[in-house]
């Protein structure tokens, strides 16, 4: 028996996966979550042969929870991720967390019961047909490599906050924030002097341009009628903010949400 955790916030996805693992006997359905608080917590009071990991959850993210299963466990089950991103630098930075699949969702041929086919296929089992776990490596990434990741990681979070992702703003924005996110927390970075100007180094543009597209998107996103969508109006995290942030204002707040959603 192949036991399966589903860690997706997408419930019309988690009842496709479910139809299929009961098709088959040799499945069995263990536990499913769509935050990674919840799904470290199951991982570690029960054993899973394999593990079914989206990137984006509806609280933390997949690729942290994956980081916290191979610090916390002993023996690992089979991962596979699943995801809606795909650029080379960010697939070639979760490939270093010794992930046995990663399957992007905008492949036509993805479905739930792809991914169950090819656990069945893959899933490692002893010669009695009990699972065999794997035991896991500390991982170390490039500074591109973990940039790369916290950007991905931050694009998730605004799009979730009502950005829109077709503005370079929001694209700035993500990227700003990615950059802090990225380096030791406490250390000594200007948003407008050190990180403006990475970003527009890497999207070919001038500083000013970068703080003029993200003050817009930020605009935008709170002048917006339906007040409880960005994550800033949550008067338990804003502090002081009371009005409309400027961009430093913004950028820190959602800095700082992060590192306590996901540290």
């Amino acid at each position: 028996m192949i036991r399966i955790m589903l860690v997706e916030s997408d419930k019309l996805l988690c009842k496709e996966y479910a139809l299929e693992i009961a098709r088959d006997e040799e499945f069995a359905l263990v536990a499913v979550t769509g935050r990674q608080s919840d799904a470290i917590n199951i991982l570690t009071e029960q054993e899973v042969d394999a593990v079914i990991v989206n990137l984006e959850l509806e609280e933390g993210d997949g690729i942290h929870l994956i980081i916290e299963m191979k610090r916390k466990l002993k023996k690992h089950p089979e991962i596979i991720v699943t995801t809606n991103y795909g650029s080379e630098h960010f697939l070639h930075s979760i490939n270093k967390l010794d992930i046995d699949l990663v399957y992007k969702k905008n492949n036509e041929l993805f479905s739930p019961k792809k991914i169950i086919e090819i656990i069945k296929l893959t899933a490692p089992t002893t010669a009695d047909g009990e699972s065999e776990y794997h035991n896991g490596r500390k991982v170390i990434y490039t500074e591109q490599e973990e940039t790369e990741i916290q950007y991905v990681l931050a694009w998730g979070e605004l799009i979730k906050s009502g950005f829109e992702p077709d503005r370079k703003g929001t694209k700035y924005l993500a990227r700003a924030i990615g950059i802090l996110l990225a380096v030791p927390n406490g250390t000594s970075i200007q948003i407008t002097n050190d990180v403006y100007p990475q970003v527009a180094q890497v999207y070919q543009t001038s500083v000013s341009g970068v703080e003029k597209s993200i003050r817009n998107v930020i605009e935008r996103v709170w002048s917006r009628p339906d007040k409880g969508i960005s994550y800033l109006k949550n008067p338990e995290w804003r502090g002081s903010i009371q009005n409309k942030p400027s961009n430093t204002e913004y950028i820190q707040c959602v800095v700082r949400r992060l590192r306590n959603v996901l540290h």
